[in-house]
């Protein structure tokens, strides 16, 4: 019978037994989700003809409506011909009224064709607005939901090298804190003054290591934000847990944010050793 204690052993039971692996991806992934790249396929693919159809018409009507113009000018030269006509030939002015007045409605004619055609550009038009507005929407949804498949890469790319950040502040890693114990601690711990959501969020830290000094053997504590893109908000939760953590042991604890890449601003606190930073490398992120 397989026993799970620590993440370790989580981790390592998955590299075991591969089939484990595709169970979890399907519980942890909904199905829309899986079916999400196939989506994006076949909105391209629709889109990509929609384009194509409304070019096909708009190349249909420019050259209507070109059509038309030559026929219009046409039509004014057969009219100029009829008035020097009627002057030249006063006898046939009723047939040259005729023909004016077939020249005429050919004219009308066109100039209603042309109408529809600006209409049903305009139709064409809005619905390729339509088109647009749902794919910006369609991708907003996707960049989110890729967020959030990161954020949960990135901090299971973390757990794989707890022992690295442990090691980067001079600390020997004794084992991770588990949610429970963190909840005992708020529990039996004196809080007054600190605001709901600061222990709610200290509650739910990515990452807390219970460590040993190197050099001394004393018991210190490591407070750890993961994200794949390192910010502000996670070198501020790291500070702020690494605090509590003080506060609620009597230990000492140190900061640290852990990412593929680091924002330019944090950077400063980085290397001021504000907190410490250990950064994921494309094997960290490596799926089995």
């Amino acid at each position: 019978m397989t026993v799970i204690h620590t993440i370790e052993d989580f981790v390592r039971i998955l590299d075991e037994r591969p089939e484990w692996q595709d169970a979890l991806r399907t519980r942890m992934l909904t199905r829309e989700l899986l079916a999400l790249p196939q989506v994006v396929a076949e909105l391209a693919v629709s889109t990509n003809r929609r384009l194509a159809a409304l070019e096909t018409i708009l190349a249909e009507f420019m050259a209507s409506t070109e059509r038309r113009f030559t026929a219009l000018e046409q039509g004014q030269a057969r009219m100029e011909s009829d008035i020097a006509t009627l002057q030249e030939r006063q006898a046939r002015m009723e047939n040259d009224i005729t023909a004016l007045k077939e020249g005429q409605a050919r004219m009308e004619n066109d100039i209603a064709t042309l109408q529809e055609g600006q209409a049903r550009m305009e139709n064409d038009i809005t619905a390729l607005k339509e088109g647009q507005a749902l794919i910006a929407h369609d991708v907003s949804i996707l960049s989110h939901d890729v967020s959030i498949l990161k954020a949960a890469h990135a901090r299971n790319g973390a757990l794989r090298i707890t022992r690295r950040i442990a090691r980067i502040t001079n600390c020997r890693q004794i084992r991770l804190l588990e949610g429970g114990e963190i909840l005992d601690w708020l529990s039996a711990a004196d809080t007054a003054g600190i605001p709901q959501n600061e222990l709610d969020s200290f509650e739910d830290a990515d990452i807390i290591i219970e460590a040993e000094r190197r050099d001394t053997s004393e018991i210190h504590y490591i407070a750890a934000e993961v994200s794949y893109t390192a910010g502000q908000r996670d070198v501020d939760r790291a500070i702020r847990n690494a605090a509590f953590l003080t506060r609620f042991t009597g230990q000492p604890a140190h900061a640290a944010v852990v990412g593929r890449r680091a924002r330019a601003a944090i950077m400063p606190l980085i290397e001021s050793g504000a907190v410490y930073w250990a950064e994921l490398g494309p094997e960290d992120l490596e799926t089995d």
